[in-house]
Formats: structure tokens, sequence, C-alpha cells
């Protein structure tokens, strides 16, 4: 409870300070989101050995405020607190005197009116105890409980309107008498606090690259993934959406791609690392900073070396009372588009020429009643409606020494194809407790449920691919009911449908995820706090194939694969820590340790022989047959020792400078300690005495730069040192010869060869940046940095004769990366409508400079028999591979030419493939670079906007420079017996039906090879999305709290409302193709069409409410 003396404050006639320079420096940390004033107070006699002292009658401190002061002056927050209010202050001992200013009266010889007005905020929400105040003069007056004021004015004053957590606005009277004045939250960028690693710094003293997302600015528009809501709103941070699939994961790429094995970013949720961004519900966190610079990321060590992403939960804070939140939204997705396919008769044209084409004979089923007619359309019959539902309910509140905030949310998502899905439960709760004025205790904890439901989509029993591929002539059911087979074409491929009503995979996970943490400020400005992080997960992959008697891919035995996995993860970090301020100058010192465990069980078995397809027998128990066993334990562990430094001279001159040591048992002992050091620097030259004439344009002038190293150990292998000894039966009951007699039988073998001599891999990076703010409105940020990776873990190819199954990991490569990155915001208020515009974009180059003394090509990716993506010196990484086609021949006198010279069996309206080494041959040597997959160019940009409680957010987000590789084009682009094709092949070669076709001609036997790996396959995957758009309107407040509610907002959002593309697929959002698949190894594809499941267009109503 707060001390409050009751007095006379005649004779007070000073309102400034009189703290003495010992009080004036003494630090204060306040914080409260519409808390009264008077707990704000509360939090500096906590704090200090001061008291406030004031008459209640004349002093009203119980309206509502919002603070965020850390570690300023007592005399800074004092100040800061005050500004613009009606209330004085001085010091008298250890008392702080409140009192009200006096009135200094109406300003002289100016004619005299009664003016009003009401203040709001952007939500259309009246502001209660806003300072009204005649500028230069002590004439003011403060808004009541509806946000209504009365003033006498002049007509040359200006008002000067007030609210503490908004911006200040300054009025011009005029002949006005009424006002409508809506106040904006103050950015104050500046002044926002970012985590950088074990410890917070203010915005306006960062020296390193950090780009920032508030969850807030996302959270109304119906974000199911924390990845996903960052596609596009930060430069130099790239997000691959992989699947349009529920639950499907993106991938996070910050800077590129730095290594050829694991690329994904160290996640770190409230302080612990973290991996599974799915389990996480995006209602629960605050705000996502991305530290991308090794300066900033440095203190993560071996974690960064792919940049950091850190990710801060709600915590509760003081409330009067409960505060409650229910958020929901539902509904409806559907396919963005349609492939256009050959219907029957089409099919019939193209393959009647390919048989002519080839000198064969033209089967009858082409002119028979059954094939003459198009009796399905495939894609018709696997798409279909989705739905998507998020319920989220939360309770937050708390008192002067507890805190809380408990949350619930629960997702519920259907595919557009049948049998998809996922559904995730979540539950955190976080608290915060004050065991003494310096002593605190807090613990966050996550626990989730998910199950997803996964449909084959690709490869040879994917509904969609088979959907592409199947004959439009046979129906999807038989007569009796049964699904129909591939027909009389015989495709190897299976009744789209019915793999979709057959479809049974399952993956369901559970998790534990939380710290507990302790600090205690052991003196003034020295604080020392210990976090124990655990992390449990279960998580079980469930596949279920049963018997299939269709003609095309059938059958004979139903099987089950089961795969079962528990991870514990313990950690604990502690550190201690200085903040200390002396005159200009500021210093924080950090130092500490931290120790990580994982372990991982699994058992994964595959079933045969079960009696029954019933769902009740799909059960390992119930297979006759167990044709594969695999079980056992995979552990590491990481020990670190860093610290950190930074310093500021007058807030102008910023250093930085931090080093950290990892051991990882995941090397040999010569080798198991990796070394990090970074440093950095920034000046603000908008704090120097030179600059103040150039303050009213130019707010904010920093220049950065920084330098450092980070490491990585993230490989595919936790025993890279280490030979392994395998069953020869652990693998599907594949046996092995031995002995002499060259008998098969069954045994042990060496499986991987051991280097004991691998290293960490490091990533040094440079960076030079400048911040800017103009015009009070104008945020400018930009960056160009080098980042080389060197000493690249990588499995290099050897000899299938040394008999094991996996190559020796080396640190045989460099890659390196460098671009540009920009961003900025506008905001402003013109006559109630708020507005913020704002915008990004990045470039990239990535190159492999070295693949070790060999320098060997390391293929990836294969479609058709054919590697479809290389990784080679002096390209980019995992490009697309195969030959440069000059286009297709049209004269016999060219062909002639190509004949005799490459000893070619080529005919007119075949391709012409290019001889790029010049040597007279067309062989594997041409192969070269075709395109690349990781865009050059991305950029997003968007509007947000409010009106009298009507609120709109638009975004837009796309790349360019950016190739896909549409391997599904060889069975759509070039004829194939079995199969139908893409509607584009009617603009094939023909001498009659089409001689000024631009594609080859069709044929089955393709004497040319005009169907192998070439740039026929690569389409220009540049892009523009309006990734999001949504339109809200929150009721006025009069009407909420009649109805018991502090806001009430409905909206509606469309999301991926269109894309304007030349790519002629589903959709060119394409990532990583195996970023989902467990155990995959690193970037063996990008933007790789096999068939993948499309991103869905949105349509969504949703509400917000808080009690």
């Amino acid at each position: 409870m707060m001390k409050k003396r009751f007095f006379s404050l005649l004779g007070a006639a000073s309102i400034g300070l009189s703290l003495s320079a010992s009080m004036q420096g003494m630090p204060i940390t306040l914080q409260g989101d519409k808390v009264s004033l008077s707990s704000v107070l509360s939090q500096i006699e906590n704090q200090t050995d001061l008291f406030f002292a004031y008459d209640e009658n004349a002093i009203n401190l119980n309206h509502p405020v919002s603070v965020n002061i850390k570690e300023q002056s007592l005399g800074a927050a004092l100040s800061s607190l005050f500004e613009n209010t009606t209330i004085g202050y001085e010091i008298e001992g250890k008392n702080i005197v409140l009192f009200s200013k006096p009135a200094s009266g109406i300003t002289a010889n100016a004619p005299v009116k009664k003016a009003s007005g009401t203040v709001i905020d952007n939500s259309g929400v009246p502001v209660i105890g806003a300072s009204i105040q005649i500028k230069g003069s002590t004439t003011g007056t403060i808004t009541d409980i509806d946000g209504k004021f009365t003033l006498d004015v002049s007509p040359n004053d200006i008002l000067v309107v007030s609210y503490i957590g908004y911006a200040t606005q300054n009025i011009k009277v005029g002949n006005k008498t009424s006002f409508n004045i809506v106040l904006q939250e103050d950015n104050k960028t500046l002044d926002e606090v970012v985590v950088v690693g074990y410890t917070t710094q203010k915005k306006a003293d960062l020296s390193g690259a950090v780009a920032s997302v508030k969850m807030d600015e996302v959270g109304d528009m119906a974000v199911t993934g924390i990845n996903h809501a960052l596609q596009g709103k930060m430069s130099g941070v790239t997000v691959y959406q992989t699947s349009g699939a529920p639950g499907a994961s993106a991938s996070i790429r910050v800077r590129g791609l730095g290594t050829i094995g694991n690329n994904d970013p160290l996640y770190v949720i409230d302080g612990m690392p973290a991996d599974n961004m799915n389990d996480v519900n995006p209602s629960d966190i605050e705000r996502i900073d991305v530290l991308k610079d090794a300066a900033s990321a440095a203190i993560y060590g071996s974690r960064a070396a792919n940049g950091v992403v850190i990710i801060q939960t709600k915590k509760g804070k003081k409330s009067e009372k409960i505060n409650v939140t229910f958020n929901t939204h539902h509904g409806f997705n559907t396919a963005t588009k349609k492939i256009n396919l050959l219907d029957a008769a089409g099919r019939n044209l193209i393959h009647t020429e390919a048989y002519q084409n080839d000198g064969l004979e033209v089967p009858e089923y082409y002119t028979s009643p059954i094939g003459s007619v198009t009796r399905t359309d495939w894609q018709d019959e696997i798409y279909s409606t989705g739905y998507t539902g998020n319920y989220d309910l939360g309770l937050s509140g708390g008192s002067e020494r507890a805190r809380y905030n408990v949350a619930l949310g629960y997702l519920d998502q259907n595919g557009i194809l049948k049998n998809s899905g996922f559904d995730r439960v979540n539950f955190r709760v976080n608290t915060e407790m004050d065991i003494t004025k310096n002593f605190k205790f807090g613990e966050n904890l996550m626990i989730t449920h998910s199950v997803q439901s996964i449909v084959p989509t690709y490869g040879a029993g994917g509904a969609i691919s088979g959907a592409l591929v199947f004959d439009p002539s046979v129906p999807v059911y038989t007569e009796d009911g049964g699904y129909s087979g591939s027909g009389e074409l015989g495709t190897d491929m299976r009744n789209p449908v019915s793999v979709l009503d057959r479809a049974d995979k399952k993956i369901t996970r559970d998790r534990i995820f939380g710290n507990v943490y302790a600090q205690w400020e052991i003196v003034k400005g020295l604080t020392l706090k210990t976090d124990f992080g655990y992390d449990w997960s279960q998580w079980q992959e469930k596949e279920y194939n049963g018997i299939v008697p269709e003609q095309g891919r059938p059958n004979t035995v139903a099987e089950l694969t089961q795969q079962d996995w528990q991870s514990t993860r313990w950690m604990n970090t502690t550190t201690l820590k200085y903040d200390g301020t002396w005159g200009k100058h500021k210093l924080m010192l950090m130092g500490g340790w931290s120790y990580e465990d994982y372990r991982m069980n699994f058992l994964n078995a595959r079933g045969t022989g079960f009696t029954s397809d019933d769902e009740s027998q799909r059960f390992l128990e119930c297979a006759s047959t167990v044709a594969w066993l695999l079980s056992g334990r995979k552990e590491w562990a990481l020990m670190s020792g860093f610290m950190r430094l930074d310093y500021s001279f007058s807030d102008r001159y910023l250093l930085s400078a931090s080093f950290r040591a990892d051991g990882s048992s995941k090397f040999a002992k010569q080798n198991r300690w990796g070394y990090f050091p970074s440093v950095s620097g920034a000046w603000r030259i908008s704090e120097e005495a030179f600059f103040e004439d150039a303050k009213e344009t130019i707010q904010n002038l920093k220049l950065r730069a920084s330098w450092g190293q980070l490491g990585n150990q993230n490989i595919f292998d936790y025993y890279p040192t280490y030979s392994k000894v395998v069953n020869t039966q652990d693998d599907d009951g594949y046996y092995v010869v031995f002995g002499k007699d060259e008998k098969y039988t069954g045994g042990r073998y060496e499986a991987s060869i051991a280097n004991k001599d691998i290293k960490w891999e490091v990533t040094t990076q440079a960076n030079v940046g400048i911040d800017l703010t103009l015009f009070n409105h104008l945020d400018i940020t930009a960056d160009y940095f080098q980042k080389n990776t060197s000493d690249v873990l990588l499995q290099v190819p050897i000899t299938a004769i040394s008999g094991v199954d996996s190559e020796p990991w080396v640190n045989a490569g460099k890659v390196r990366n460098s671009g540009f990155e920009f961003s900025a915001s506008w905001n402003g208020e013109k006559n109630g409508f708020t507005y913020n515009v704002y915008g990004n974009f990045s470039t990239i180059k990535n190159e492999v400079t070295s693949l070790g003394n060999g320098s060997e090509a390391i293929f990836g990716g294969s479609y058709g028999g054919s590697n479809i993506t290389r990784t080679v010196v002096g390209e980019p990484m995992a490009h697309f591979y195969g030959y440069k086609t000059d286009g297709i021949f049209k004269d016999k006198a060219s062909v002639d030419a190509y004949n005799t010279k490459y000893n070619k069996n080529a005919q007119i309206g075949d391709v012409k493939f290019v001889d790029l080494n010049g040597d007279n041959v067309i062989d594997d040597n041409d192969k070269t670079n075709i395109g690349d997959g990781f865009p050059d160019f991305t950029y997003g940009f968007g509007f947000d906007g409010s009106y009298k409680g009507f609120d709109l957010s638009l975004f837009f987000q796309g790349v360019a420079g950016y190739d896909i590789f549409k391997a599904i084009n060889r069975e759509g682009m070039f004829a194939r017996r079995s199969y139908n094709q893409f509607g584009e092949i009617l603009d094939r070669y023909h001498p009659i039906n089409n001689p000024n076709g631009n594609l080859p001609r069709v044929t089955f036997e393709d004497p040319n090879g005009n169907a192998q790996m070439s740039d026929l396959y690569v389409e220009n995957g540049n892009y523009l999305k309006l990734k999001n758009i949504t339109l809200g309107y929150t009721l006025p407040k009069s009407i909420t709290t009649k109805l018991g509610m502090q806001k009430l907002r409905f909206y509606v959002t469309a999301q991926n409302v269109f894309t304007i593309t030349k790519y002629s697929g589903y959709d060119p959002e394409l990532g990583e193709t195996y970023a989902d698949t467990p155990d995959a190894y690193g970037v063996t594809e990008l933007a790789v069409d096999r068939g993948q499941f499309p991103q869905t267009r949105s349509f969504i109503m949703g509400v917000n409410i808080n009690f």
C-alpha cells in the first residue's frame, strides 16, 4: 500500500525538480499495462527509500497508465511519468511531494471561447484522464470517464493532448470549438526493448542486426503457425512454405543457406532452446526477435550459425481484476487453381500422334466407346472444401508480488484432400512471484498434444500426382461399387480417390516444455539468475497400407509401419549480470555457463500379414509377421561458457563484445571445444550536439558495424566419430554376402566409416548497417552483410566397394552468402484515420567456394532415374542440374547437321540440346546449372489502417530471381503410353496439326531423349501474392461496457487471395521437399514440384473478446 500524507500545498510555487545528484542517478524499472498511476508509484517506493506524499482530494492517481521503463534514472523516470500532466512534484528529504500545477490564466489580449471535445484511442475507446493543456502555459484539464473535456481557449492557442503510452499531439485551435481527437499508441521505437541473448537491450542501443515482430501486429489475422506469421515480415528472413497440408511446417532461413546440412535457425522460447515450432500456439506469443548477424547471435555460439529466433510468450501483469480474453475464428479453404489437363479427346489426339510418329500401330482403344468419352475430372474428385477452426482462452492478472498468465488453445484443421487434417491442443501457464524486494521466482510451462493425418500426394502412390495423369475415361467406381483400376492404358498409378479413402497415416505428438528460474539482485545493479529447463517429447508415426486389389499398382499384403520416439532434454543456464551508470557512462557486464543434455529412445517396426483391414486390427500385435524391428538410443551433450559486454558513452557511442566457448560430445576430445568471439559498435550521430538543428527532420541516425564467428554442430548424426555396426536384418530383412563361398546370411557389418578429425563448422560474418527516423513518422533500417561458412560438415561420396551405408563426415566445404537488406515503415494520423504503411526487401547471393580437395559434386534429388540437383564449387547450393536447350528443330537441314555432328537420331520437332563444352559430343559433361530454387530477391509490404472502430490490413509477399523445377512435366509434358498429359502439350510441334508448335513433338520411343532432364523442366517461379486481407470492426465502448466486456471485435479475413505469377503449376510457393521428413539429409531439393499438397485459399470469420 502506498504511503500518503495529507497537507496543504499553498506556497508550492515551483514545479521543477530538486533531486540530489545521487537520487537523480538511481536506476529504476517500471512496468505496467493500463494499471493505476498509484501502482506505478508503489513500484518506485519498493525500489527506493523514498515515499510519495500528496493530497488525495487534489491529486487523482486512479486513472490507468501504461509504462515500460527499463533501468532509467529516477529523475528521468519521474520526468517521463509526469510529462504533460497537471501533476507537479518536488523532493523533500525522503518524500516526493505531489501537487497540482497552478494555473497561469488565459493568454492576454486574445478572445476567449469555450471549447469541448472527446479523446479516444484508435479502437474508438474513450481515453480517461488524458491531459489537455494549452501550449506554453499551465492552463489545462483532463478528460472524464467518457473521454470528454471542456476548456477556455483562444484562436491562437495550441492544445497539447497527451496520455501515458500514447503519442503526444499538438492541435491548433483556430476557429474550432469542437474537437474529436484520436490518440495513437506511442511506438517509441528507440525505447523498444529487444532480447539479444540472456539479456535485453533498448533498440536505440543495438549495434547488431536484429529484426522484430510483435505478435499483436499479426494476431488478429487468424495465424495458425509461428513460421507462417513471419513470412515476408522481416528483411533477410526467408520463410519456405513446404506444403499446404494441415499441420505442415515452414522452413525459416536467415540470410541464405549457410551449410549443406541442417540450415534451421536456433529457436529459443523464454530462454530455452527448442525445436518443432508446430507445437507452439501463436496466440501465446508476445513478440519474436530474430538475431541475424554474428554480433547479435554469437552469445549462443555453436547454436547460432543459421541465426537465432527468440520467442517471448505472454506474461502476467499487475491488474486489479482478472483479465479474460477469448478469440475464435472459423473458415473454409479451397484449392487456388486447377491444372489444365487433357480430356479424352485431347488425350486420344496426342497419343495417336505419338504412335504415328514412332511408326507404330494405333490401338483401337483411342477410337472405342470407352476411350472416347471423358468420364472423370480427377482433380474435382480429390479436392474438396477444407475447414479451419480455432479457439483461444486466456486469463491473466496479478498483484504487486505475483503475476500470472494462463492460456488454453485448440486448433482443428481439415484439409482440401480427404483424410488430411491436424488437431492441436495447447495449455500454457506462466507465473512470476517477487518473494522479496530483490528476489523473484518464475516458471513457464507448455503442454501440447497434436495429431496430424497425412495423405500421400506425390510419387507412384500419390493422390495429386495420380490425378494429374490418370485416365479421364475411367470412372471412379466400377458398376459393383468398387474402385476402378487403371483401365486399358495400364497406368502404374492407383485410383486417386482410393488413395485418399484408404489413407491411414498419423503422426501423434505429446510434449511437455518449460523452465523454472530464480533471480536475485544481490546489490543494486548486480543480478544472479539461474534457469532450469526441461523438454520431453513423445511422438509416433504410424502408417497402415491395406490390400489394394485394383489394376494399376496392386498390393496383396497389408502392412503396418510404426516408428516411436521419446526424447528428453535437460538444460541449466546460470548468469551473473552487472548494470551500472556513472554520469555519461553505461556498462553491462555478463558472464554465465550452460549445460544441455539430450537423449532419445526409438523403436521402429514393420508388421505384415493382417487377417482383417478393420481399423480395430491395425496394430503390430495383429500382424502375423514382424518383417522389421529396429530400436536404440541416441544422446549428446553440450557444455558452454560465455560472457558479454555492452558499453555506451553519452548514449551516442556504443560498443558490444561477446565470447563463447562450446564443448560438444559429437566431436572427439581434441576437437571438442569451439570458440566464438564477436564485436560490434555503433555511432548515434543524431545525439551529437552539432546535429541538433537537423532533429526537426531527422530524429534518429545511427551507423552500425559488426563482426563475429558462429558455430554449427547440427549434423544428422549423433556419433560421427564412431563406426556403426548394424544387423543385416535391421533394414527390411535384406541379407549380406559373407565368406569365401559368398553365401548370403544374417549377421552384422560396419555400416559407417568414422572420422575422429572432424571439428566445428564455423561461420564468420561481417555486417554494416544504418538506422534512420525521419519526420517523426518514417523508420528505415538497412544492412549489408557477408557471411562465410568454413569447415562445412558434409558427407563426401566414396566408392560402393567400401560396403558401408553411410559416407564419412568430413570438414570439406566452404559456402559464401552476401546480401543487402532494407525495411521501412511510415505511420501517421489524419482526421481520426490512423495508418501504417510498411515494406521490406532483401537480396541474397549464395555460392559454394569449396568442397574439399577433390571438389567432387554432391548430387541430390532424383526423378525418373536422374539426379535433378547438384552442389558444386562456383555455383549456388542444390541448383538444378541438366542440359541447356536451344529450341526445337523446324527444318530438315538443321536436323541433318545436328545428327551428323553429334551422331544423334533427332527428327524435325525434337529438342536441340546444347554442346556446352564444345567437344562435339553431347553427354553428361554438358549438364550444367539450369536454375536455382532459392530466391535472389524477397520482399513484403503492407498497410494497416483504422477509423472509428473499423480496421483494415493488407499484406503482400513475393520473390524474384526464383526458379522452379517442375518434375511432374516428365509425365505431363512428354507423351507416355500409360498416362494422361497436361493441356500445354497441345502446343507440341506437328507438321500438319500444329506446324507452329513450340514444344517438342510427341513420341513414346523418344530416340532423341527429349524428356531427359533439361531447362525444359525449369520455369520462372517469381510471384507476388496478396497473402492476407483483414477487415474488422470494434464495437464502441458504450456498448461493450453494457455487455460486461472491455472489447468486442468482429473480423473477416481472406488468405492467399490471389497470386501474380507465370508459373503453370498449382502454386509457385514451394520449399524444401523433404523438410517434414524425419532424418532427411540437409538441402537436397529446393522448389522442386513433384505434386506436393498445394497452398490453399482461405476465407475466415472471427471474433476477439476481452472481459
